[in-house]
């Protein structure tokens, strides 16, 4: 099984090293997606300790991997913002979380990554303890209307990133979903254009050897909202700084979507927001503030030259 980090267990702790799944399309660094689902797993293993559950995978879909654990379960992790506030560099790392509030009804658990004792990333995660008992159906507020288009079942010859590709019509006409449906693709090099875009992604496991967990999931592709963001016609000029998931509930499966919904640029800074959707429709947000890479844009090579189909640095 791939997986971004070989875990290696020490009498001091979990010692994690970044596997070649792990290495950035900017350059020889631990790429977002494996430091995002690195630090969810930590802030999970916190929280399970505090109520006594084991962790459950993506699978069972109870929507929250702690429900079975009765009155004191029930949690889920609504708002949790990651801060990459340092390129990590291909080297071993250890995680640390600190539960900050263990209330009843709400949780409040900080992680982070380190390496020779420097901080390279952050997270601040928020449970919420879900009340299926409380009925409000009767008084539903304003919900947007979306339509989310999915890929087939394929097969797919899925880009070495676990991903493939979808862009809205540039003339915006409507269509069936089936049309829709139809411009999916395994060939990045095809949606090089200024249309909205989205992006679904097979996520590769956070541990070699371990399930993703449903939160594991969502923390991986949260970070692919810069991509479904951020990607224009000539490729990607961005890098997230931080990515902040807002989810209700856990991705029913591994695979998960990820379109664009908003985006706004200015003097070199933008933000990116995203839904993040599964075949039942859409579970979360992601929200990430970008910078530019001056000199730094990634693309997608033509596949007349150069048939890798993975977002690089141009030659040249």
């Amino acid at each position: 099984m791939s997986g971004y980090f070989e875990r290696e267990r020490t009498p001091d702790g979990e010692i994690f090293t970044p596997t070649t799944d792990a290495v950035s399309g900017w350059g020889a660094m631990v790429r977002g997606p494996a430091m995002t689902s690195l630090m969810a797993r930590t802030v999970e293993l916190a929280v399970v300790a505090q109520i006594g559950v084991d962790r459950v995978d993506v699978t069972d879909n109870s929507n929250s991997a702690l429900d079975r654990s009765g009155e004191t379960g029930g949690f889920i992790p609504t708002k949790t913002t990651f801060d990459l506030h340092s390129p990590l560099p291909l080297v071993p790392v250890t995680a640390r979380a600190t539960v900050l509030r263990d209330g009843r009804r709400l949780k409040l658990v900080d992680a982070e990554l380190i390496h020779d004792g420097r901080v390279y990333a952050r997270a601040r995660s928020l449970w919420l303890k879900r009340d299926v008992v409380i009925d409000v159906s009767d008084n539903d507020a304003w919900t947007p209307s979306q339509r989310f288009s999915t890929p087939s079942a394929g097969p797919w010859n899925i880009t070495d990133d676990g991903r493939i590709y979808w862009s809205e019509r540039l003339d915006g006409e409507a269509e069936t979903a089936a049309e829709a449906e139809s411009r999916w693709s395994d060939q990045g090099f095809d949606h090089q254009n200024g249309a909205r875009k989205a992006v679904w992604q097979f996520p590769v496991p956070t541990v070699v050897g371990e399930e993703l967990t449903g939160f594991e999931v969502a923390a991986n592709v949260c970070d692919v909202a810069n991509l479904a963001t951020g990607w224009g016609p000539k490729g990607l000029d961005f890098i997230n700084a931080d990515a902040t998931l807002s989810l209700v509930r856990y991705p029913t499966s591994t695979e998960v979507g990820v379109t664009g919904i908003d985006r706004i640029a200015q003097h070199g800074v933008a933000i990116g927001t995203a839904a993040l959707y599964d075949a039942d429709g859409q579970f979360a947000n992601a929200q990430v503030t970008q910078i530019v890479q001056p000199g730094g844009r990634i693309q997608f090579p033509d596949p007349a030259i150069d048939p890798s189909n993975k977002l690089t640095r141009p030659v040249g």
